[in-house]
């Protein structure tokens, strides 16, 4: 399979069209109640400078431009987006809040049992913004060329690796 290699501004575009497409209707329905009309607040439930931050500040600068209001980036860094997350559910679910998260939110409940809100139930998807490999590298001097090497190397160093 042939892989393509996208912008990120070309990214940023098909996510405001797939974002568009899925809530026309509620747009349409909102415009009654003149929605928007203040400031959006985008919630980057990670610290700034990595990749869903990114993603997150393209994605509000679009919105800024097609909503014709300001879109306002923040950072809610900590408990592995927790701490963002939870700052949305405690805001109105009146479409002035959003949050931009990643995989995190699929584990956190498993990783941390305790968290009052389950994310998985208490936020709903509206679009995916990008998908994003994750890599597992070692140093080039382990001599470790495959997943299979890495699986065999822990085996035979148990406790090495942290």
């Amino acid at each position: 399979m042939k892989q393509r290699n996208h912008s990120l501004l070309s990214l940023a575009s098909c996510l405001l069209c797939a974002i568009f497409a899925w809530f026309a209707p509620t747009l349409v329905a909102a415009q009654t109640d003149g929605y928007p009309n203040k400031a959006i607040t985008l919630i980057i439930p990670f610290a700034p400078g990595g990749a869903i931050d990114n993603a997150g500040r393209l994605v509000g600068e679009q919105l800024s431009k097609v909503l014709k209001q300001p879109v306002v980036v923040e950072n809610k860094p900590g408990a592995n987006g927790a701490i963002g997350m939870a700052h949305v559910l405690n805001r109105p679910a009146d479409g002035y809040t959003l949050v931009m998260n990643g995989a995190s939110k699929t584990v956190l409940k498993t990783l941390q049992p305790s968290m009052a809100f389950d994310p998985m139930k208490d936020l709903l998807p509206v679009s995916m913004v990008a998908k994003v490999p994750l890599v597992l590298v070692v140093s080039a001097r382990t001599g470790i060329k495959d997943f299979a090497g890495f699986k065999d190397y822990l085996s035979k160093n148990p406790n090495k690796v942290a």
